[in-house]
């Protein structure tokens, strides 16, 4: 067993709850169930077994991890900037549409709110502290004038996953 907290207090319970092996075995298959659900959303069968793997396991995983770190190693969370940049966040949506489109379509509509009368966005939208309609313009030397062009693609991929064609009427 692996976990955080004191030995005493954490990790008796953790002994406690886990000692069965079968309890082991079915708290396993959750997590199989869990990342299979996620990874399922798309099946690529070709005449190489490897090929396949890549398709349908690896690089829906990867796409997943990305869109879930949102870049972590970047300067976003090291203090630099402290949100989620623009352009990169749109782009790893794209990637899990297939796979979470519930989820991908919180974030899109969040990215969406960074729009700015421009037509560009913010270079970085701040989720606990955005308020769209309230904030400053972006400084013209911060101005990225190709984020939103990746709203080209992804609000007319989440539409053609989903099928939810009402998402072009919200206002």
């Amino acid at each position: 067993l692996m976990g955080f907290g004191t030995a005493g207090e954490q990790g008796k319970k953790a002994v406690a709850e886990y000692s069965d092996p079968g309890k082991v075995r079915e708290e396993f298959n959750k997590l199989v169930e869990h990342w299979h659900s996620r990874i399922e959303g798309m099946s690529v069968e070709t005449p190489d077994a490897e090929l396949n793997s890549m398709l349908n396991m690896w690089s829906p995983y990867n796409c997943l991890i990305t869109y879930a770190w949102s870049r972590a190693a970047s300067l976003v969370y090291n203090g630099e900037r402290n949100g989620l940049g623009y352009r990169d966040t749109v782009q790893d949506i794209l990637g899990v549409l297939h796979s979470i489109p519930e989820e991908a379509v919180e974030r899109l509509e969040l990215m969406i709110t960074g729009q700015e009368s421009t037509g560009g966005a913010k270079p970085v939208v701040k989720p606990f502290s955005h308020h769209p309609g309230e904030e400053e313009p972006t400084a013209e030397k911060d101005y990225r004038s190709d984020d939103c062009l990746w709203l080209f693609n992804t609000v007319p991929a989440y539409v053609k996953e989903t099928g939810n064609l009402n998402f072009y009427e919200k206002a």
